[in-house]
């Protein structure tokens, strides 16, 4: 059984406190918004540096890795367009809603959400809770938390089953990179679509 990086739950839990502290003073105060993401960010490199300095760089290059990014995105993408024509259009998340106002947090959006959220609720809460039951306790618990955390209960099943893909292709991949770049490419999607309804582009 491997041991946690006790680095990770310490991010885990300054990442928990952040969100008990309420969406109000996480996205309307501009300190938070423009430093806090990037401090969990730097924190999350600093206690992950020594996986840093042993990852086979080369293999964000190899077929079989391109391919479970491939098929993580393209179920992310189903789920998230069978989850609208369910529940109808979606309301925008609080975190989503500050990219308009602060453009420091399409950065963070794009680049310390999908590193800081996947070690949190991969590598900390999906591994912990398999260890002490088994991959499907851990595939639960972890997405269930990973819904939650999103404040929107409008969009909890698509956050829920979105989390569960997220651990099925951590699992099978073995490898974090995976979920990391899956998760940077659907944030980045979902930016330009709100950019584009935003404008009215095909209204």
């Amino acid at each position: 059984m491997k041991t946690l990086n006790l680095g990770y739950l310490f991010i885990s839990a300054i990442y928990f406190i952040a969100f008990l502290l309420g969406p109000q003073l996480l996205y309307s105060q501009k300190y938070f918004v423009t430093y806090g993401p990037l401090a969990l960010l730097l924190i999350t490199i600093y206690f992950g540096r020594d996986e840093l300095k042993l990852f086979n760089w080369s293999l964000l290059k190899e077929r079989l890795f391109l391919r479970w990014v491939y098929k993580g995105f393209q179920y992310m993408v189903f789920t998230q367009a069978i989850g609208t024509l369910i529940l109808g259009p979606f309301t925008h998340s609080q975190a989503e809603q500050t990219t308009a106002l602060y453009s420091i947090a399409i950065l963070h959006m794009i680049i310390s959400g999908p590193v800081v959220e996947e070690v949190v609720f991969r590598k900390v809460l999906y591994n912990k809770f398999k260890n002490i039951s088994n991959e499907l306790t851990g595939t639960v618990v972890s997405s269930m938390f990973y819904a939650v955390i999103h404040d929107n209960m409008e969009r909890f099943p698509i956050y829920f089953i979105t989390g569960c893909i997220l651990c099925s292709v951590y699992k099978k991949s073995n490898t974090i990179a995976t979920t990391i770049l899956i998760h940077i490419l659907i944030n980045a999607v979902a930016l330009i679509a709100n950019f584009i309804r935003q404008k009215g582009f095909f209204y």
